[in-house]
């Protein structure tokens, strides 16, 4: 069995899969807009970027379980979440808000009021409009973060697995009332009960298992289950090769055959992936428009939308990431004996590509 001791075992391929997962999604939307609006700068190929939000669910289920494994309390497990994911998130609110209300982005602009009740990230539960149409998935985060808790700190923690496939059949057994019209729930509480999302955010669970070397044939019957969900919610055609493409890779990296992913510029993208999936769509349009509408053709636009999200994304996540991640360290050290982590920067690394045991103090 894997040991959690810190530096050991790190995952660095999961961080490089982040940033590649970042990046199609930017490069999705940008190709997207700009083919749907200017009829050119479009990919020769199709590319859908909600394909590599499925690698994002299946790697925070292999994160967010090891880092329950590694808090103690259900306090240490929401700091934890909190300090990862609000102050670059709180930034993006912002930047992304100022930028859109100076320069315009029709249909995309919300009221100072609405960017207020953005910055809980709980928006969609009171039914305010997004800064920025992506942070859907982030409120699929917080769901799966608070079911999960629920079932680890308390006396459900003994039936985990068992209740994984339960989840699993119920999201199928719902996807099929649904379908003939016997319960058909709002979009918030399908994205509260995540179910459409569930077999992705389970299945990173049972790949965390499967690492860590405490697995047996149930684990992988969950992750055959999950799949068959996700079929059975009629899921054909290119995306269940794309997702059992992303289920494949992860056996492959839970192996450790894929070691030859997690270096070089991979993990320098992967250290600010957070950042620029947050950052790059709504600005990144601003910057596409305006170049256009000055003669800057779209391909170039493109490329300039997509250094500028790069450069706020390195910027968010030197001078905010990196200095909460460094204070999360500082606040475990006083509490080190009790060995509370967040087990998410075990694998990650880096930050902006700067090694954590060289930024300072140990992997969080």
């Amino acid at each position: 069995m894997r040991l959690l001791d810190g530096g050991r075992d790190r995952l660095f391929e999961l961080d490089a899969l982040r940033g590649i997962a970042a990046t199609t999604v930017l490069v999705a939307h940008y190709s997207h807009y700009a083919s749907s609006r200017y009829h050119t700068g479009g990919l020769p190929f199709h590319l859908e970027g909600h394909w590599a939000v499925l690698l994002f669910f299946v790697i925070s289920g292999f994160v967010i379980a090891m880092s329950l494994e590694r808090s103690r309390t259900p306090r240490d497990f929401a700091l934890s979440r909190v300090s990862r994911i609000y102050p670059a998130y709180w930034f993006s609110v912002i930047v992304t808000f100022l930028v859109v209300l100076t320069f315009g982005l029709p249909g995309r602009q919300v009221s100072w009021g609405a960017m207020v009740v953005n910055l809980t990230m709980l928006h969609s539960w009171f039914n305010v409009p997004a800064v920025d149409s992506i942070y859907w998935t982030l409120c699929a985060e917080l769901s799966f973060y608070f079911w999960i808790s629920i079932v680890h700190f308390s006396a459900l923690r003994a039936r985990a697995l068992s209740l994984s496939a339960v989840w699993l059949l119920g999201t199928a057994a719902y996807q099929f009332a649904e379908r003939r019209g016997i319960l058909v729930l709002p979009e918030i509480w399908r994205l509260t009960f995540l179910t459409q999302f569930a077999p992705f955010f389970v299945a990173g669970m049972m790949f965390f298992r499967i690492w860590r070397g405490v697995s047996g044939w149930r684990e992988h019957g969950v992750i055959a289950l999950a799949y068959a969900v996700f079929l059975c919610q009629r899921n054909g055609g290119t995306v269940a090769v794309v997702a059992l493409g992303i289920f494949g890779l992860f056996y492959l990296v839970v192996g450790d055959r894929m070691k030859w992913l997690g270096r070089g510029p991979l993990i320098w993208l992967g250290g600010i992936s957070y950042s620029l999936y947050l950052l790059h769509e709504n600005i990144g349009y601003v910057v596409i428009s305006q170049l256009n509408s000055r003669g800057v053709p779209v391909v170039a636009g493109e490329l300039m939308a997509a250094a500028v999200a790069v450069g706020l994304a390195t910027t968010s996540a030197v001078m905010i990431e990196r200095p909460v991640m460094a204070w999360m360290r500082r606040y475990r050290a006083r509490g080190s004996d009790d060995q509370v982590g967040t087990g998410e920067s075990q694998y990650m690394g880096t930050v902006a590509g700067i090694p954590r045991a060289v930024a300072g103090g140990s992997n969080i």
